[in-house]
């Protein structure tokens, strides 16, 4: 769909409807940060009101990896658009999934972005590309601290049993988990019974 034929809603209206793993999908201004892409996911505390970013990046809270920001704040500071896909699921499941949000959170939160300047950053990258291409072998998933944008999305909502075993976070790239983006598998085919991903909310 055209920018131009995109309707904007306002965040404000749409905050107290977020809940805990809606995904953000991103698309910078600029060409070559938007050809790379970005995505990250919604963290709700209920008891502070507050809704946070958990994303991993190079740019953002002054982090080199994976962070909790004010949502507002970033979205405010982000040079692009912003979309929202909401998952609903049963309440059991959001419940389970929520306990375990807190201990991955616990887990990871600054855990590093993957070091390009060292081998094993480029490897990893390396890995990455190659397990998206139709014609190569897929590479087990790291199961490693560092990780980029997509992959720590992917791996949080697997770890916390949104989505099913199949999936492999390191092969997932930001578009993966856009709406229907071409030569790309929509992370909505590995959804666990119940869950059902929206189509982009735009807010930015």
């Amino acid at each position: 769909m055209s920018t131009k034929n995109r309707i904007i809603h306002n965040y404000k209206t749409l905050r107290h409807s977020l809940q805990s793993f809606d995904i953000i999908c991103c698309e910078h201004k600029d060409l070559f940060w938007n050809l790379v892409g970005h995505s990250a996911m919604i963290v709700v505390d209920n008891e502070k009101d507050i809704v946070w970013i958990w994303q991993s990046s190079t740019q953002y809270a002054n982090v080199s990896g994976t962070s909790l920001m004010p949502f507002n704040e970033w979205l405010t500071q982000y040079p692009g658009h912003v979309a929202i896909r909401q998952i609903s699921m049963p309440m059991s499941l959001r419940r389970t999934a929520e306990e375990r949000l807190d201990a991955y959170i616990a887990k990871y939160r600054g855990k590093p972005y993957p070091n390009l300047k060292s081998l094993t950053g480029w490897k990893y990258m390396y890995n990455q590309i190659a397990d998206i291409m139709p014609w190569t072998e897929n590479h087990p998933d790291p199961d490693g601290d560092a990780r980029d944008c997509s992959d720590r999305i992917v791996h949080t909502l697997k770890t916390c049993g949104i989505l099913n075993q199949m999936i492999n976070p390191s092969e997932q790239e930001p578009d993966n988990l856009r709406e229907n983006v071409l030569f790309h598998t929509p992370i909505d085919v590995y959804t666990e019974r119940g869950v059902v991903i929206s189509k982009e909310i735009w807010i930015k």
